[in-house]
């Protein structure tokens, strides 16, 4: 299937849900780093705390042969404090480092060895001498040198020395703690984010920024974690060569052996060096830089008031004979042999926790800038995609919907000739297609509008011609009626004429004779009106029974426009309904096929007036023929009398004695012919009025005729506004 075949939602999903997966992609790549960032900086931390205990590992059993020493030269108890305090130091920040670092077998057999060697220096060296010194008590001739370590000068400034740098590194300790919690915020703030990210699945330009941010934020504040964890190690190293220094000088004091100040003399040289480094790395903390020179001078002053001091004091004094043993002891440097065991091992054990916090601060540093990398390249690339994939489906979306625009623009226009091409069987495809079959039977449907409009317009034509007939037709049935009226006076007057001659006739029976000549002429005369009467009121029965057919004609012309009328009434609610189902697209053609509509209704209307004229002008034609038969009827009497007449004018011309007898007849039938052709021409003139009713009735057919027509050809300009293939 082709991409421009793919359903429009799945398209748009496309388009939007690639750059969402990549997005999701990014997220997991980022929260995979910062997890292992975070796991990797614990471990570095681990390391840190691991260093840490093991420097106060050093430095407690440092306490303890400083404190052996101090008791050794003093003979006090309060000298032992500090290798009391250490022993107990030593075995439980030892014991607690084997758990911290249980994880790794090697570290915890090192530890192990350690204890074993301190263990062994104690059951070997320091509880023995510790004893003999017990046993020796004061010696004196190094009184010189007791006196001066008893009076704990040295142990003045070493507690002052001590407090100033646990008060340094407590502070460290204490912004430790605060780049912790910056760092465990950071961190916070990026899971928090992440798990934004994974619940909607989305990931915005700001919110890669703030998570580029937040894992640049976590990178510094590890850093400062480091730096601070570098700061405290630092400091144990500062602290351990004072100690150094005590222990070498407590040595010395001892045993007059000029080795045993190698300790002194290497912690001279490195103290100041190691306290210039720190205040470098402090530059940017101006309290614990100003501690730093008071720890200086502190240990400075020892070393001029007390170390120096009782160094050359027993210099001179040289070897004493009242504690050879003790010198011996000491001097056989057993104890440093174990010292030097423990030192290597501790070291050892300290230098590979400084490879692994150097190889996991490199994981550490790596993970960042991978995430980095990772989460720019991959926000470069889903932006580039999803520019690439939004272009392309916009494409396939606006291309054909600016078409389908076009098209509707067209057939807002009239235009039903125009197709959409489908390119595709999507939606939008689908949409294309129904379009075209909307014009297409809209097409079919004006097609069918312009022919009934057509067949309307000739029915009205032929309708006004037929009316036009009609008109003439009644024209000449007006006419002859007249005629007749004037046939039908002419017969009154000469039945006037007969009443005359009539009476005439009673005081002249002389002129019987010719009057009864002239009475047999007039009397064929009325023979031949009658006759031409008789022939008038058929030939206006037959124009009457003619019109009745017209009217009857008229009357299925007018049903075959009602007919008409109905099929575009039903043709312009089909259109109607598919202007509906074309939407707002077919709103145009819905407000044209409602005029069209409307028209057929008025049409239907015009039709029904004029059939019901027509129905009038049938029963008045109607009537008139009933009215027609009437006046016939009277003719044929008329022509009866008449008949009448002549046989009496006969008899008058067979013998005139009758005649007298006859007048009377004769003018009683005139006095009836009287009547009757009074009563014909009342019925003539009924007729002409009846005709005078046709003709305004056929005139109002025809206006009506006309209104069709007009109507038709209005339906067909509305019509015409469409363009159809």
């Amino acid at each position: 299937m082709s991409f421009r075949n793919l359903p429009l939602k799945l398209k748009v999903g496309l388009g939007a849900g690639v750059p969402i997966l990549l997005l999701i992609f990014l997220s997991f790549v980022a929260i995979t780093s910062t997890k292992s960032q975070i796991k990797t900086n614990a471990m570095v931390d681990h390391t840190h705390k691991v260093i840490e205990q093991a420097l106060k590992i050093e430095a407690a059993a440092v306490d303890m042969e400083a404190g052996m020493r101090g008791y050794l030269l003093a003979g006090q108890e309060s000298f032992l404090e500090p290798y009391v305090h250490g022993g107990e130091t030593f075995t439980r920040t030892l014991e607690q480092l084997k758990i911290t670092v249980s994880d790794n077998p090697q570290q915890v057999e090192r530890l192990s060895e350690v204890k074993t060697i301190v263990e062994s220096w104690k059951q070997h060296i320091s509880e023995p001498t510790i004893k003999l010194r017990r046993q020796i008590g004061n010696a004196k001739t190094m009184d010189d040198v007791v006196d001066i370590v008893g009076r704990a000068q040295g142990k003045v400034y070493f507690d002052t020395f001590r407090g100033q740098i646990s008060t340094f590194i407590e502070r460290e300790r204490n912004l430790l703690a605060e780049r912790s919690n910056v760092n465990e915020q950071t961190f916070r703030k990026a899971s928090t984010l992440l798990s934004e990210v994974q619940r909607s699945g989305t990931m915005s330009r700001n919110d890669s920024l703030r998570m580029s941010g937040d894992l640049e934020s976590l990178k510094t504040a590890s850093e400062w974690v480091n730096h601070t964890h570098k700061v405290i190690g630092m400091a144990k190293n500062i602290q351990i060569l004072a100690v150094d220094m005590e222990t070498g000088m407590r040595g010395y004091l001892l045993s007059g052996s000029p080795g045993f100040l190698e300790p002194y003399q290497q912690g001279t040289n490195q103290f100041s060096k190691q306290i210039e480094e720190l205040k470098q790395v402090v530059s940017d903390n101006p309290t614990q830089v100003q501690l730093l020179d008071d720890i200086h001078s502190t240990l400075s002053q020892w070393q001029s008031k007390v170390a120096d001091p009782q160094i050359a004091l027993r210099t001179e004094i040289g070897n004493s004979n009242t504690m050879n043993d003790i010198a011996k002891l000491v001097g056989e440097a057993k104890g440093e042999v174990y010292f030097n065991q423990f030192r290597s091992a501790i070291l050892t054990f300290i230098d590979v926790e400084d490879s692994l916090m150097v190889e996991r601060q490199q994981k550490a540093k790596d993970a960042a800038d991978n995430a980095n990398k990772m989460i720019l390249l991959g926000a470069a690339f889903a932006i580039l995609l999803g520019a690439t994939l939004s272009w392309f489906v916009l494409k396939s979306i606006t291309r054909p919907i600016n078409e389908m625009a076009n098209k509707l623009e067209s057939l807002a226009q009239g235009d039903l000739t125009q197709m959409v091409v489908a390119e595709s069987n999507d939606e939008l495809g689908k949409m294309a297609n129904s379009y075209n079959q909307t014009v297409q039977r809209t097409n079919a449907v004006m097609k069918e509008v312009l022919q009934t409009s057509e067949d309307v317009s000739q029915g009205a034509l032929e309708i006004t011609r037929s009316n036009e007939i009609m008109e003439n037709e009644l024209g000449k049935q007006s006419e002859q009626v007249s005629q007749i009226s004037t046939a039908i006076d002419q017969i009154s007057s000469s039945i006037q004429e007969v009443a005359i001659s009539s009476s005439q006739a009673t005081t002249s029976a002389q002129s019987a004779g010719d009057t009864a000549n002239s009475g047999g002429e007039i009397v064929r005369s009325t023979i031949a009106g009658m006759n031409e009467i008789d022939q008038a009121v058929m030939a206006s029965s037959q124009s009457v029974s003619e019109l009745g057919k017209r009217g009857a004609q008229i009357g299925e012309i007018i049903n075959v426009i009602d007919d008409i009328a109905e099929q575009t009434n039903l043709l312009a609610l089909n259109a109607a309904i598919e202007a509906a189902r074309a939407g707002e697209a077919g709103r145009g053609f819905a407000v044209v096929a409602d005029e069209v509509r409307a028209l057929a209704d008025r049409t239907t209307s015009a039709t029904t007036e004029i059939a019901s004229s027509i129905e009038a002008i049938q029963s008045e034609t109607q009537t008139a023929v009933a009215r027609m038969e009437v006046g016939n009827g009277h003719v044929k009497s008329g022509l009866e009398l008449a008949g009448k007449a002549g046989t009496s004018l006969d008899d008058i011309v067979s013998g005139a004695q009758s005649v007298a007898m006859m007048i009377d007849s004769i003018a009683a039938a005139a006095e009836e012919q009287s009547q009757a052709s009074h009563e014909v021409s009342q019925r003539v003139e009924s007729v002409a009025e009846l005709s005078k009713g046709v003709n305004k009735k056929a005139g109002q057919v025809a206006n009506s005729a006309q209104a069709v027509s007009q109507r038709a050809i209005e339906l067909n300009k509305l019509v015409n506004q469409f363009k159809v293939s």
